[in-house]
């Protein structure tokens, strides 16, 4: 049997106007806190997240913060809803492509231009909330992560930089314009640095504050309507939803709590097996990148393909804030 417990309520006080000769009162009224994206154990909450429906990204215009060539980590929590080419973020002419389930691989995908691509071990599950992980080392180093543990190791080469945009959803700003996300993203963020193992499991189930150092960008996508998208970090990579601005309610596991999340040393794949295997060289499961030097355009299938409804997935906030 469950029970239900009620949730937190914020009061406000509010002076009424004078109505037939009464003097004024004070009244007060209480909305949920969930509203306010706080829990019930007064943490921040998720809040919300933005839903990609195959053809809906967002831009954000260079403003040479996020011209990266090495010495950074991007992570996402992410809920794909199908396995073809789901792309997380990309900037300019293949900057640095992050994607799931490229060319009918399980996990996740890594492509630069003149590099080719790095697909990692393991397995992205859909319709299903996972925090993935992606760090780019000085000496070309990739390493993979989903929750919090490591999928695999590669050693490739580094690019340099372009004036392209970002988009997160769609893949190649600049040239392809093509493989756009089917499914909900919630707090992307990119560092300054390579994040360690051991930084990013403690983290990934955590909400950070905005003034964190070491962040590059920090999108929540918290908002309720509209097609704005903010950058909670100083550096002001604000972007814009192109296409259809669905918020959704996110389901991500994480608060704004500081303890470190339950599971930390399970294998990212559900067992108890040590992440010790994902070092292996990417020579044995994972393609070569030297095979990967192939345009990413390759056999991709078109967004426009056979992607699926997103129509009994998802909690829609229809722009009109009821």
């Amino acid at each position: 049997m469950q029970f239900f417990t009620p949730p937190i309520l914020h009061c406000t006080r509010i002076r009424s106007r004078v109505v037939m000769g009464f003097a004024p009162a004070l009244l007060a009224f209480c909305l949920p806190a969930v509203l306010f994206g706080i829990g019930n154990n007064g943490e921040e909450t998720p809040g919300n997240a933005l839903f990609f429906d195959g053809s809906t990204y967002v831009k954000i215009p260079d403003n040479g913060t996020l011209d990266l060539v090495s010495n950074y980590t991007i992570e996402a929590w992410i809920n794909v809803i199908d396995a073809q080419n789901n792309t997380i973020i990309d900037k300019g002419d293949y900057r640095f492509l992050f994607q799931t389930h490229t060319n009918n691989s399980p996990g996740l995908a890594f492509y630069r231009v003149g590099i080719g691509w790095i697909y990692s071990q393991g397995t992205i599950p859909i319709n299903e909330w996972v925090h993935v992980a992606l760090s780019v080392a000085g000496d070309g180093a990739v390493k993979f992560y989903k929750n919090g543990q490591l999928l695999s190791s590669h050693q490739a080469g580094l690019v340099g930089v372009d004036n392209g945009d970002v988009n997160i959803g769609r893949q190649s700003p600049d040239t392809c314009f093509c493989n756009l996300a089917n499914g909900s993203y919630d707090e992307i963020r990119i560092w300054d640095t390579v994040r360690s193992q051991e930084k990013i499991a403690s983290e990934y189930q955590i909400l950070l504050p905005p003034n964190t150092p070491g962040l590059l960008a920090y999108w929540k996508f918290n908002e309720e309507n509209g097609t704005n998208v903010a950058d909670s970090s100083p550096k002001g990579n604000h972007g814009t939803v192109m296409g259809t601005a669905t918020w959704i309610a996110s389901e991500a596991p994480a608060d704004g709590g500081n303890q470190s999340p339950d599971g930390g040393n399970q294998s990212p794949d559900g067992d108890n097996q040590s992440p010790d295997g994902g070092n292996q060289s990417p020579d044995g499961g994972n393609q070569s990148p030297d095979g990967g030097n192939q345009s990413p355009d390759g056999d991709n299938q078109s967004p426009d393909g056979d992607k699926q409804s997103p129509e009994a997935r998802k909690h829609i906030h229809d722009g009109n804030n009821q």
